[in-house]
């Protein structure tokens, strides 16, 4: 929660905590916060769900001499937020769309 504090204006460190207060939030939670607006991870190029499934090395191995030094992630979209949740424009934040490797 700390680092929020000491990287969010104020105002917004604020709303977060009036939506849902830092004790009532699960770990998880807190770091995906942070993973979100402290860190900002810039995501290089995503892949479709069937290739990310078949094609993991040729993925890893385009990441290794693309991206020298970047960090690939596999981020898991399905769940039950889903299922009721319409798509982002953002492939970084999964839950909305397709799998994706992100170099951050």
């Amino acid at each position: 929660m700390q680092i929020l504090q000491d990287n969010l204006k104020p105002a917004v460190f604020q709303r977060l905590v009036t939506e849902e207060p830092f004790a009532q939030r699960s770990r998880s939670e807190v770091y995906d916060l942070v993973a979100e607006r402290v860190v900002e991870p810039q995501v290089q190029q995503t892949w479709p769900l069937f290739d990310s499934l078949l094609h993991r090395g040729e993925i890893l191995a385009e990441i290794a001499q693309e991206y020298p030094g970047a960090q690939a992630k596999f981020l898991s979209w399905i769940d039950a937020k889903f299922l009721v949740t319409p798509q982002s424009s953002q492939p970084e934040r999964p839950g909305y769309g397709r799998r994706s490797w992100d170099r951050c």
